[in-house]
């Protein structure tokens, strides 16, 4: 092999470097041990002759070797490949190199011998530094929602970037992504952050780190909330629901005025409590959602209407009344919604009514129930109403039939004493007068009021006659018999004149039979039970024709 050149390094002479120049065998050679073993470092080099190798010892951070080729100088710095130095040096045979050293190092030249093309220089080469990687974001303290801009401020140019983020909850926006120089980023969640930056050029890379660097926190929350009733009474409870956004991690409820309860172990500082409203009034309700990013009110005026909670009260127009007579009940209700139903029951049972004031007409002492709905609640009253016996009348024994101008007044009599008559030519004391009574029927009432206001009446009726031609009882008695009397409603009319007419007529007047006969022994119906009077006309041949009136009860 053809060694064409042989290179100590200037501060370590176990350290060679040989070039070869034939064109079977070419490159360069290291050793690093004295010569015991050898190294091919040709990478990049042109498989042609290589003239000469020398050492830049002004670079004392890495190796900096020169190559003289058939086609040029070719550089090599550090553990890069050989690349080509064209800058100020002809592509032809250099068959020796030189570098003259400046007491200044920047003004230090490598010197060139070519094959017929003359002597050249030129700048040493100038080896690009490896970055130093560091950036800066504009926001350490974001949002989740907030975009971070981050500015690579590495030096020594660059040429690519790789960012890395722990935890990894993030998103790159605006078009950026991992290998952006200047990317945008969004923290999708909350937490501590590290940042590391990888910048990488010709001369190699380096990272930095930045353990939890950016603080990322959920934006302040946006307050807001709701009730389950807006109008409740003083006896509901209101179930609030917390509606804010943004993770709320804390809250405080407030009320104006402060009279209210919390109930089912909620307090002001729930998320979610249930509240009673104590007074009938109109409540301000006030909510401050917190987090880590800070907080938020939301106050709603005047949002609650405590409403009276829904009652009943029940009155009647008397609560005694007497045996018969009717009280009419009213019920009350306040509070509630003020939209109301009504339901009445009695104990004993058998009275309902849905009118809020019904009319009833109890026949026992009786308690009655009103169930008063607004549609949320119920609620119930009763009141007693005492039923009072009417007074028990007895009517004294009063003539049956009375002739019209032929009696005197008759004193009637009844019980209790006390009372007062009416009806046709009767005093108010019971002093009846036929002479100026009507023919025919006369009701009589006595009615009698007692210390309880109970008042009771019964009726008689006494018969007014004209009495004209009435036949004496003969030797053999009464000349009209009525048998049976009383009677079941089937008797007979007998007599020992001839019969030609029946009329009867009831207590009131009214002619229920009429008929005319020619006989003695006339049977008969009555259908109704009663007391009748019965006029019986007769024949006699002495006296022409009579009106025989007698009394008949049919049980």
């Amino acid at each position: 092999s053809n060694i064409t050149y042989i290179t100590v390094k200037n501060n370590d002479p176990n350290t060679v470097w040989v070039s070869f120049g034939e064109y079977n065998t070419h490159g360069v050679y290291q050793t690093t041990n004295g010569g015991t073993s050898w190294t091919n470092i040709s990478t990049g080099l042109p498989s042609l002759p290589v003239m000469c190798v020398i050492q830049n010892t002004q670079n004392t951070t890495q190796d900096e070797l020169y190559a003289g080729t058939d086609v040029g100088v070719y550089v090599k710095a550090g553990s890069a490949n050989w690349t080509p130095f064209s800058t100020g040096m002809p592509n032809v045979l250099v068959t020796e190199l030189d570098i003259y050293y400046d007491a200044t190092p920047a003004n230090s030249m490598i010197r060139a011998a070519t094959y017929g093309r003359g002597l050249w220089e030129s700048d040493l080469y100038s080896s690009i530094a490896a970055p130093d990687a560091d950036f800066l974001a504009d926001n350490i303290t974001p949002t989740i929602f907030d975009t971070v801009s981050f500015t690579d401020l590495s030096t020594n140019s660059p040429t690519s970037w790789l960012w890395a983020f722990t935890p990894t909850t993030i998103t790159f926006m605006n078009g950026t992504n991992t290998g952006s120089q200047n990317p945008q980023v969004r923290f999708d969640v909350p937490g501590s952050y590290t940042v590391s930056l990888t910048a990488t050029n010709a001369g190699g890379s380096d990272t930095e780190t930045k353990t939890n660097y950016i603080n990322a926190t959920d934006p302040p929350p946006l307050a807001d909330f709701s009730a389950d009733n807006l109008n409740p009474t003083t006896i509901d409870t209101v179930h609030f629901t917390d509606l804010s956004t943004n993770n709320p991690v804390s809250w405080l409820w407030s009320f104006t005025p402060a009279t209210v309860t919390f109930e089912n172990g909620t307090d002001q500082n729930s998320q979610n409590p249930e509240v009673t409203f104590n007074d009938v009034a109109l409540y301000t309700v006030q909510l401050i959602a917190y987090n880590a990013g800070g907080s938020d009110t939301m106050t709603k005026v005047d949002y609650i209407n405590a409403l009276e909670a829904l009652s009943v009260t029940v009155t009647a127009s008397s609560g005694f009344v007497c045996l018969g007579d009717s009280t009419q009940l009213f019920a009350a209700p306040s509070g509630g919604t003020g939209t109301y139903t009504f339901n009445w029951t009695s104990d004993p049972p058998g009275f309902n009514s849905t009118e809020q004031n019904p009319m009833v007409t109890p026949d026992q002492n009786t308690t009655y129930f009103v169930t008063v709905d607004d549609g949320n609640h119920q609620a119930t009253a009763s009141i007693d109403i005492s039923v009072l016996p009417l007074p028990v009348i007895t009517l004294g024994i009063w003539p049956d039939i009375l002739c019209h101008y032929q009696e005197p007044p008759v004193q009637l009599t009844a019980s209790p004493a006390g009372g007062t008559f009416s009806g046709n030519a009767v005093t108010p004391d019971g002093v009846f007068s036929p002479e100026v009574a009507p023919l025919g029927w006369n009701v009589i009432t006595y009615t009698y009021t007692n210390a309880d206001g109970c008042t009771a009446s019964a009726q008689d009726s006494i018969y007014v006659d004209d009495c004209v031609g009435i036949a004496e009882k003969d030797q053999t008695g009464d000349p009209v018999v009525i048998y049976p009397n009383p009677n079941t409603g089937t008797f007979s009319v007998n007599s020992n004149l001839t019969i030609t007419k029946i009329v009867i007529r009831d207590m009131t007047g009214k002619t229920v039979f009429e008929k005319s006969f020619s006989d003695k022994n006339i049977p008969l119906n009555v259908m109704f039970k009663g007391r009748y009077l019965v006029r019986v006309f007769v024949a006699d041949k002495q006296n022409g024709e009579r009106v025989i009136t007698k009394s008949l009860i049919v049980f």
